[in-house]
């Protein structure tokens, strides 16, 4: 964790926007949930995540970590719950960019009875004992995440909202996601949509391979949450998000040569470079194909305005 998703600390902004804690999109309510996602990679290094958060003026820092398995290894869920004014925010990362083609054979990605994907569920159960005692008794929550972290805070916002005592789904202000996969089939897709899918906004970049899997087509079924706001590789986010899942209507091999189409184009020269501490590591990840490269969080957070 932290390879090669880890910020060098002085990219990490002095301040970020107030949350609003009213449901609605806003850019600079998605700029910043899109800076506490990356933090989510960094929280293995508490102190650092600790001096940002303090720079931000958020507090209460509870640290996520749990260990689950897969269908043959051991993964850990790392995030955070932090405050930030009267708003809770519950942070979870990803996985790391190298490992991208191997999560989807690694990871159990049936759906569990409920159609939530069982990789992402196992993955959220690791640390919900923590999540909840974390959070304050008032005030607006807000769910982030970046990669698999996106699909971990969409399953996090649905227990909560389904939670016996209803205390919790009122208070669930937005579900900001970066990147994020498919979590569950149709079916989890459209119990979570009925509760949480005005509430939740879906980040999607240019060729982003990873908001591509797993597939819609038949006979997998899986389905995209809430509304998406995509934007193309090289420009900004802007506009009004949408409901749907648009790959829904594609076959599988529609969907391959769609996610594939951009996998070796070339990248757009004025982008910035990963702000990596190590300049090996960022010429190592600016050579990555296009189709992994949009999918980094720092392309996002410039497709935003915020690098």
């Amino acid at each position: 964790m932290g390879f090669l998703t880890a910020f060098q600390e002085t990219a990490y902004p002095g301040r970020v926007a107030a949350l609003p804690g009213s449901p609605g999109f806003s850019l600079a309510t998605a700029i910043t949930l899109g800076w506490a996602s990356q933090l989510a990679y960094e929280v293995r290094d508490e102190a650092k995540a600790r001096r940002i958060l303090g720079r931000w003026g958020w507090t209460g820092l509870t640290v996520l970590r749990g260990h689950f398995y897969g269908q043959i290894p051991i993964f850990t869920t790392f995030g955070y719950v932090a405050r930030a004014g009267d708003a809770a925010v519950i942070a979870f990362a990803g996985t790391e960019p190298d490992n991208l083609l191997n999560w989807a054979h690694d990871l159990d990605i049936r759906p569990s009875a409920n159609g939530i994907t069982s990789g992402f569920s196992a993955a959220y159960a690791a640390v919900r004992q923590d999540v909840h005692p974390a959070l304050p008794p008032a005030g607006p929550i807000y769910l982030a995440g970046h990669s698999l972290g996106g699909a971990i805070a969409v399953t996090a916002a649905y227990d909560l909202a389904t939670d016996p005592s209803g205390a919790w789904l009122p208070r669930i202000a937005g579900v900001y996601t970066m990147g994020m996969p498919r979590a569950g089939t149709a079916l989890f897709a459209d119990a979570y949509d009925a509760l949480l899918g005005d509430r939740t906004y879906r980040l999607v970049l240019g060729e982003d391979l990873v908001t591509r899997v797993p597939p819609a087509a038949s006979p997998f079924d899986f389905r995209h949450v809430g509304h998406a706001l995509a934007c193309p590789h090289g420009g900004r986010f802007g506009g009004v998000p949408e409901p749907g899942d648009p790959a829904a209507d594609l076959s599988l091999l529609a969907e391959v040569r769609t996610a594939l189409a951009g996998a070796t184009g070339p990248t757009a020269p004025e982008l910035p470079a990963f702000p990596a501490a190590n300049p090996v590591i960022a010429k190592l990840i600016e050579a990555q194909p296009r189709a992994i490269r949009d999918h980094f969080a720092d392309r996002y957070l410039a497709a935003l305005g915020a690098l």
